[in-house]
């Protein structure tokens, strides 16, 4: 790295202020907390991934999530320049959003920004606009090194005996319920877990997540959504080379709602050298609302010393509730 340059890829995390107005309209203070991902393409070039959340300091309303993509330049060693556009939903009507900004590094670990966004808001209401402020926001990537020492995650988890898992696999799978596709998803999850403590599969990794993302009910309106996940993945040999199995238990929590759903879940893929890990996964949730199996697919990869991923799931919904949908974009700690 040239003297003087920064090191301003990777994981990043804001907390921003700033002024919003719909066209016509009178200006409103804002507050909110971004958590995105870039990385450079070659040049001085870079794209990025982010989900945010803000919040209209005058209104009653509740908070308005973003999901956004960002393509820029490295304009000097610490100042990036670049476009974004993306899809804002939650309080208020949704709509599609389209902006420009600039970040400036300051020193290793720290970034301010100043962003403008014009959001196209549907259902005939006024476009609006924002003007986005964060001052001394943090590269997570860098922070986290230096804050633990070169350990990027700091938790210091001792690994879990894959009997044991297999036990609490088999164990929940068994106390949950009568529901068939309840009793069939969980033993899914099971025997995935089984075959994870079996000499088939190699010493694996427990891996530990946030996400956020956007979830929807057939041509119902959207609603942000976050949550964690933990998990254990393990290469099975005995399926070929690059197959990965795993097995993870998740709580999740939607914009609007009062309470959380958990999940069991268990999920199989291969991994593609130098691209990352496709997968399915199947899984039950259970809690507030309607229990639900799902059904999906994902993408993750590995960032240095963190991982991220996007992952789509389908909810059968039990009793009369309609399907559902989620879109999740996570970032995780392998230990």
């Amino acid at each position: 790295m040239a003297q003087g340059e920064t090191k301003d890829m990777g994981a990043r995390f804001d907390v921003h202020t700033g002024a919003a107005w719909n066209d016509g309209r009178s200006i409103q203070g804002t507050v909110g907390a971004t958590l995105g991902y870039d990385i450079a393409t070659g040049g001085n070039t870079f794209v990025g991934l982010e989900e945010s959340v803000d919040k209209v300091l005058t209104s009653q309303d509740k908070a308005r999530f973003s999901t956004t993509a960002r393509l820029g330049i490295k304009a000097t060693p610490h100042d990036k320049v670049y476009g974004l556009a993306g899809y804002t939903y939650g309080t208020g009507p949704n709509g599609a959003h389209i902006g420009a900004g600039i970040e400036h590094s300051l020193g290793q670990q720290y970034f301010t920004k100043v962003e403008y966004r014009h959001t196209f808001n549907e259902d005939g209401a006024r476009d609006s606009n924002a003007a986005l402020h964060a001052s001394r926001a943090v590269c997570i990537m860098q922070a986290a090194r230096s804050a633990v020492g070169g350990d990027p995650t700091g938790f210091g988890f001792a690994a879990l005996d894959n009997q044991t898992i297999f036990l609490k696999a088999r164990r929940l799978s068994l106390s949950i319920g009568s529901n068939s596709m309840r009793r069939l998803t969980l033993s899914l999850a099971a025997a995935t877990a089984a075959f994870l403590a079996s000499n088939s599969a190699q010493a694996g990794e427990i891996r530990i997540e946030g996400r956020a993302g956007v979830s929807w009910h057939g041509t119902g309106s959207a609603k942000g959504t976050a949550g964690a996940a933990i998990g254990y993945d393990a290469e099975l040999g005995a399926l070929g080379t690059g197959v990965v199995a795993g097995v993870e238990e998740s709580v999740d929590q939607a914009a609007g709602n009062n309470g959380t759903r958990l999940a069991t879940s268990g999920r199989i893929g291969v991994k593609v050298p130098g691209l990352g890990a496709l997968y399915g996964i199947a899984g039950y949730h259970y809690g507030s609302g309607p229990n639900a199996t799902s059904v999906g697919g994902g993408y993750q990869r590995a960032l240095g010393p963190v991982f991220g991923k996007l992952e789509y799931r389908h909810y059968l919904n039990e009793g009369v509730a309609r399907p559902g949908d989620t879109l999740t974009l996570g970032f995780g700690v392998k230990v």
